[in-house]
């Protein structure tokens, strides 16, 4: 077959009216791909654009075949290989753009049919198109946040929520990154509902469902608006459902999703005052859970005590009455964090830094140490008569003790 009729098949098989079967297209591009032996010089290339540009080829994506993608990637990278950066941004080759132009394809795909066609396109099962679908409508919304979120985007996105699972959580995966992008689009978002069916989620009879629910909770809880929702929403009755359903299919599973959840969403401060009446529930679970769970248990406490956001006195005042909760210490921790396992170990480390975060930590550790020395059964010979009295004083006065300071006040003259 000569070059000047092969050229015309690829021509004709990318063309958008073209009737050739998939199968054939592939097969021409391929024997096309083959002929172009490298290195291609840059008359060949040039030769070929001005013959079949550039867009032609970027067309053939458009079609869902992996081994179409895969020799068309082929051809373009061979006949752009001879070009350096400064050809290939050149007005001739039409792949360059300033900030104006791009800012005005954005305006005019967002009114035009080709938007909705995008939304769709979130539905397919071809998981590659899908996703570069999400990633353009989550750039898209960076500078138009109201475009996934206008009516007609929302009736067609309510629309492919029933289209399957993986089509559902795609879509809540988009529109949660949206919501999380600012507090206007988080407003934006809330009002069209999609939200509130994301967190209908949560009392899912399907365990699966309500695990891929439960960790996008955390982008949620990223924003000021996201806290506010989802305190409106009750995530903490739901959440805390989740930790006393004792009868739950798979509830370890269920349990290790759920409890890591309150530790990504607390590890700030809001997220913090959100979930603190979780807490105390964390710290009566804790004695009988065992492996994975106990591990995922201390390393959730370690981040909720870890918090040390402004105002710091509120910060410490939440975790140290979650520290209260954790009854035991010292020894709890230090218990653990003998394990043979290394995951509760390195969260048992994890709590214990945590805990030294605060001020109220440093003296809680500070006593530790010296009531563990005065323990010792041979303590009172060891130490100096002074020092033994005086770490017993220490230990009748708490770790928190702070002498009183006598101050006279004279009436002025």
């Amino acid at each position: 077959m000569s070059i000047p009729l092969l050229r015309e098949q690829v021509i004709e098989a990318l063309d958008r009216s073209s009737s050739i079967p998939l199968k054939d297209k592939i097969s021409i591009l391929q024997t096309f791909a083959s002929t172009l032996k490298e290195p291609v010089t840059i008359e060949q290339s040039r030769e070929i654009l001005s013959i079949a540009p550039l867009g032609l080829f970027y067309y053939g994506f458009s079609m869902e075949d992996e081994n179409l993608t895969n020799v068309l990637c082929e051809i373009i990278s061979k006949i752009l290989g001879p070009f350096n950066y400064r050809d290939i941004n050149s007005n001739e080759n039409k792949v360059n753009h300033s900030y104006t132009v791009i800012a005005i394809i954005i305006r005019l795909t967002v009114n035009s049919e080709t938007f909705m066609h995008v939304i769709t396109t979130l539905s397919f099962q071809d998981t590659k198109p899908a996703q570069k679908a999400s990633e353009l409508l989550y750039k898209i919304t960076l500078t138009h946040q109201d475009a996934i979120f206008s009516p007609t985007a929302c009736s067609i996105i309510k629309q492919l929520l029933r289209v399957s699972e993986t089509v559902k959580f795609r879509i809540y995966d988009l529109v949660i990154k949206v919501a999380s992008s600012s507090n206007h689009a988080f407003e934006l978002c809330e009002s069209t509902g999609l939200l509130h069916e994301f967190i209908n989620e949560l009392r899912s009879n399907d365990l699966l469902v309500k695990m891929n629910a439960i960790e996008l909770l955390n982008e949620i809880a990223a924003t000021p608006s996201g806290i506010i929702f989802l305190e409106r929403a009750n995530l903490v009755d739901d959440m805390s459902a989740i930790l006393d359903n004792e009868d739950e299919d798979d509830v370890v599973v269920c349990l290790t999703v759920t409890i890591s959840s309150i530790g990504l969403i607390g590890s700030h401060l809001l997220g913090l005052i959100l979930v603190w009446p979780l807490s105390s529930k964390l710290c009566e679970l804790y004695p009988s859970t065992v492996g994975s769970v106990k591990a995922v248990l201390l390393q959730t406490l370690s981040k909720l005590i870890g918090v040390r956001d402004e105002p710091v006195n509120e910060s410490d005042r939440l975790t140290l009455q979650i520290f209260n909760e954790f009854d035991g210490f010292p020894n709890k921790i230090i218990r653990e964090a003998k394990q043979p396992e290394d995951d509760i170990r390195i969260a048992s480390l994890a709590l214990m830094q945590s805990i030294a975060y605060h001020t109220w930590g440093i003296k809680m550790w500070k006593y530790t140490i010296i009531q563990t020395i005065v323990s010792h059964p041979n303590s009172k010979e060891i130490l100096e008569v002074d020092d033994y009295n005086q770490c017993q004083t220490y230990i009748k006065q708490g770790p928190f003790y702070k002498p009183l300071e006598t101050t006279v006040a004279f009436e002025s003259s």
